[in-house]
């Protein structure tokens, strides 16, 4: 366990089961941190030796380095009799709400400017994921010293998606999270809300996101629904609901490796009867993900339309996606009227 403070004997004496007394808040390094459910696993692990988790954590180098707080309290009385400084499984606490009046959205960054501006060459690359989904408020993404935002840590150069208010763009928030599962949020206060929000005002994040983890590999499965309105002089058109599902492939480090994408497109014909595909998560793990894709057609004055079922495995083979197609059904319309 590596200290960023330098003070590496306490790391060392954890490990052999030594008894030692600490004062103040400790930072300890964690390895990379995903998201707040990744810290609330990891970080008790980490402090359960250095007087337990504060609950606060941020990541130093984007993809690389996290830090979890660990309280660090001087023991007193018999608590300082039994204290043993050893690692533990100690379970995962709930993350505390905040009392922040609102969240910065960080990307990423680390300790000086360098760093930052990688961070940020990184979202140009990766922001294509977003496509035109999303909007950022006027000057964001944009690099600021932490020290510069009442409530971050200081020290640090990050991104910055944008501020939202506790329930403000909260779809939105999660669908960015899930897309980019190293993106994090703080509490902030003194700042002014500058939250993303959709292009689209009837766009929704499809849940529940997914993420797998295998060797050296994430997969995150991320699925966005809108409803798209035909134009108001346009009386014969009906509005058409537009889902997007995209499996995101990350390496240990949370670099982006690949992604595979589908969009479907359905509309209703008399009010009730779907005609289009959709496709729905039937199972994901380690480095597979498999889909069901369902297609109706219009037979117009028929009880039954015709369609198709088939089965989509989407492999990752260490280099690219691989989507493998089965057909699993296929029925004509029936009892059509002459």
């Amino acid at each position: 366990m590596r200290r960023i403070d330098g003070v590496r004997l306490l790391g060392v004496m954890a490990w052999l089961g030594t008894t030692v007394g600490l004062a103040g808040p400790q930072n300890v390094e964690a390895g990379p941190l995903w998201n707040r459910e990744h810290a609330a696993e990891r970080c008790p692990q980490v402090c359960a030796s250095l007087g337990g988790w504060t609950g606060e954590w941020w990541t130093t180098v984007q993809g690389e380095m996290s830090v979890c707080q660990c309280a660090g309290a001087e023991p007193t009385g018999e608590e300082r009799k039994e204290q043993v400084v050893a690692p533990t499984d100690a379970g995962s606490p709930p993350v505390p709400e905040s009392s922040g009046e609102l969240v910065a959205i960080v990307w990423g960054g680390g300790k000086d400017t360098t760093a930052a501006y990688e961070s940020l060459a990184q979202w140009e690359a990766e922001k294509r994921l977003l496509g035109d989904l999303v909007t950022f408020a006027p000057g964001f993404p944009k690099i600021v010293s932490s020290a510069s935002v009442p409530g971050l840590n200081p020290g640090f150069e990050i991104v910055l998606l944008g501020f939202c208010t506790r329930d403000e763009g909260r779809d939105e928030r999660a669908y960015l999270k899930a897309l980019y599962p190293f993106t994090y949020e703080k509490p902030v206060k003194g700042v002014q809300a500058a939250c993303p929000t959709w292009v689209e005002r009837t766009s929704k994040a499809v849940k529940p996101q997914q993420t797998v983890k295998g060797e050296g590999l994430t997969l995150s499965v991320v699925g966005l629904a809108r409803r798209e309105e035909p134009e108001a002089s346009d009386l014969t058109s009906t509005p058409v609901a537009v889902r997007w599902l995209s499996v995101v492939a990350r390496d240990g480090a949370g670099a982006l490796l690949g992604v595979y994408s589908r969009k479907d497109e359905s509309s209703y014909v008399g009010g009730s009867r779907a005609v289009g595909c959709r496709t729905e998560v039937k199972s994901a793990r380690k480095d597979t993900v498999v889909l069901e894709r369902t297609c109706n057609g219009s037979s117009g004055a028929c009880d039954t339309d015709p369609g198709e079922r088939w089965r989509v495995t989407v492999r990752w083979n260490g280099k690219a996606f691989i989507p493998e197609e089965k057909l699993l059904a296929k029925w004509e319309a029936k009892n059509c009227a002459e």
